[in-house]
């Protein structure tokens, strides 16, 4: 399976602080990315895609055992209905 990607249009820029030793080695591997000739963000955000369709599916489950019904009900609808498309 390759996990890198090429650039790809239509994004929104998001802040996530992490770790120092998790910062140096994505800075490296944007670099070697870039080198070789691919779109490093388009990968981390293919990644990020995965990883958030992954978190969703848990707080879905813990909802349900928590009793909340299938999702709660976002004060900021638009950001919602954003996100679940960008969820696929």
């Amino acid at each position: 399976m390759e996990v890198l990607q090429r650039k790809k249009d239509g994004t929104q820029v998001i802040s996530v602080r992490v770790p120092s030793a998790i910062y140096s080695k994505l800075v490296e591997l944007r670099r070697r990315a870039n080198l070789l000739g691919f779109n490093f963000n388009a990968t981390l955000a293919e990644v990020l895609g995965r990883a958030s369709r992954e978190i969703h599916e848990d707080l879905l489950s813990e909802e349900r055992r928590a009793g909340m019904g299938p999702r709660i009900r976002s004060k900021n609808a638009r950001a919602d209905v954003l996100g679940r498309r960008a969820l696929g």
